[in-house]
């Protein structure tokens, strides 16, 4: 989260609002509008050496989805997975 308070994102208000139980500073940064999601995920991704994929401009190879077992547990709670099966 440095990277976030260096750029200047994460504000007083939203480390406040995220200590006194409103959500995780994520939460509350993105919620109520102090970053865009995928500007926050963009940062996260360069700040932990991985590259930003946005699934909505990229696409999902349908049969890269069939081998993932969906029993398998989320590997991240920043980020937000929608799975649409036909």
């Amino acid at each position: 989260m440095r990277k976030v308070f260096s750029l200047g994102i994460a504000s007083k208000k939203a480390l406040e609002m995220s200590r006194q139980g409103h959500g995780s500073l994520v939460t509350v940064l993105v919620r109520d509008h102090f970053i865009a999601e995928d500007t926050l995920l963009k940062i996260l991704a360069e700040h932990q050496g991985v590259r930003f994929v946005n699934l909505k401009e990229t696409g999902i190879d349908e049969n890269a989805v069939k081998t993932i077992s969906a029993s398998l547990p989320p590997t991240t709670r920043s980020c937000r997975f929608v799975w649409k099966t036909a």
